[in-house]
């Protein structure tokens, strides 16, 4: 039989072995929970937002809650666009740590990607007012004013803009500057004329929101050029097009129809009509892209060889980084004629071209670009008896100076070289113009 203080000496060990145990358990759970810390925060930080991701919903059961976690965890779901489940993170972080601006800050971030800019507002505006950093409040103020654009830009119903400018072209009508083509001779009016020109530019767009996410879209452009030396070849485009935005945090569609009119000396030269598709898609904060693809039906009011369907796909890669813009085009299409007779003018094209913009500063936005466009024909030419082909090269310069709230003054300087085997088509060409712009 145990007697009284062999059973208390018992219980005592009991205990203690119990405690010793416990604290091991609790020690070892600790070293576990460090080690999963460390690997989510060096891959987050090492920029491998994916694995750090999928490493985090590995472990969630066993270490949601635990605020290290939570945070890297919720930072790896906002760089790889999980915006839902960064924002149930840093909403409970909030909650449970108001005074800790770094979670709210990333909080406000979360809201804006899912554009709820109001709340998102709310909680920048509660970190500024606990007087951060320098470099904290200048993030913020960056963020306030996009929600604020992004804001005027869902309630405004419409938007336009008059360019009213002049310049000088050196070759108005895209021609060669030799008087002898093999045995032919060509009269004044083939050969490349000069002048300088006057030109006034319109844009207007209208939405009507449905909801959040769809509107019904339309937009009207016109160009005109008053050429001084020769009206023959003043030209006057007309553009209405109109389509379906389908938009959502990363993406957004567009598809609807559109119509173009071009005039050439105020008499009827060319119309297009068709449909078109473009996809816009969000990779992360660095790289923008669209997908367009459209088809034209082409008639001409002066030939009507050159009536033809024109199939064309494009995409353009946005990259922007520090204060600089790059943008990457590339175009491939064919040209069909849709009448007998035509079959020399049939043709593939593919274009490459690149521009880089640099923000000098708030107002200032100067730009250079490249680009190049090779146009192949799939028969003899009746004339030549060859089968045309044409590589053009284009080099192009200007920028944007705002010097009022809706005024900017935009310059554009252009030079392309045509090259082709046919020596009639070979030509080159400089235009530059300045045009002050009002938006409304």
């Amino acid at each position: 039989m145990i007697t009284s203080p062999q059973f208390r000496l018992l219980r005592l060990l009991l205990v203690i072995v119990t405690a010793t145990w416990s604290l091991f358990c609790v020690a070892q759970d600790s070293i576990k929970h460090s080690s999963i810390n460390t690997s989510l925060k060096e891959l987050y930080s090492s920029s491998k937002y994916e694995e750090a991701y999928q490493f985090g919903a590995e472990h969630l059961d066993e270490m949601e809650g635990d605020p290290n976690f939570d945070f890297y965890f919720g930072l790896s779901a906002l760089e790889t666009r999980h915006y839902p489940e960064a924002q149930f993170i840093f909403e409970r972080l909030v909650a449970l740590y108001p005074e800790q601006d770094r979670f709210r800050l990333e909080y406000a971030r979360t809201l804006y990607q899912l554009k709820q800019y109001d709340k998102s507002r709310e909680q920048f505006q509660q970190v500024l007012a606990n007087q951060p950093p320098v470099a904290v409040k200048t993030n913020i103020s960056r963020f306030l004013r996009a929600i604020e654009d992004r804001q005027d830009e869902q309630q405004k119903l419409w938007s336009a803009y008059i360019d009213i400018g002049s310049g000088y072209d050196s070759n108005i009508n895209n021609a060669t500057n030799e008087r002898f083509i093999g045995l032919f001779e060509l009269p004044d009016s083939a050969l490349e004329s000069e002048s300088g020109y006057a030109t006034v530019l319109t844009n207007l767009s209208y939405g009507h929101p449905f909801s959040q996410i769809n509107s019904a879209n339309l937009t009207f452009d016109s160009r005109h050029k008053h050429n001084f030396v020769n009206s023959d070849y003043d030209l006057d485009t007309f553009r209405l097009s109109g389509f379906w935005k389908h938009s959502l945090t990363n993406r957004e569609l567009q598809a609807g129809p559109f119509y173009q009119h071009i005039l050439l000396d105020s008499e009827d030269y060319q119309r297009s009509s068709g449909l078109f598709g473009q996809w816009k898609e969000q990779w992360g904060e660095h790289a923008l892209t669209y997908l367009y693809t459209g088809i034209s039906i082409k008639d001409s009011f002066a030939n009507e060889l050159l009536n033809a369907y024109q199939p064309a796909i494009s995409l353009a890669v946005l990259a922007p980084y520090d204060k600089f813009l790059h943008i990457l085009t590339f175009i491939t299409g064919t040209e069909n004629p849709r009448t007998d007779g035509g079959a020399y003018l049939v043709k593939d094209f593919n274009s490459v071209g690149y521009k880089i913009r640099y923000q000098a500063s708030s107002t200032l936005t100067p730009y250079l670009g490249a680009s190049g466009y090779f146009a192949h024909y799939k028969a003899e030419h009746p004339v030549f008896g060859e089968t045309r082909s044409d590589d053009s090269y284009q080099a192009t310069a200007g920028g944007e100076w705002k010097f009022g709230q809706d005024l900017s003054l935009i310059a554009d300087l252009a030079y392309t070289k045509n090259m082709s085997n046919l020596d009639l088509y070979d030509y080159s060409r400089w235009k530059g113009e300045f045009r002050i712009r009002k938006k409304f």
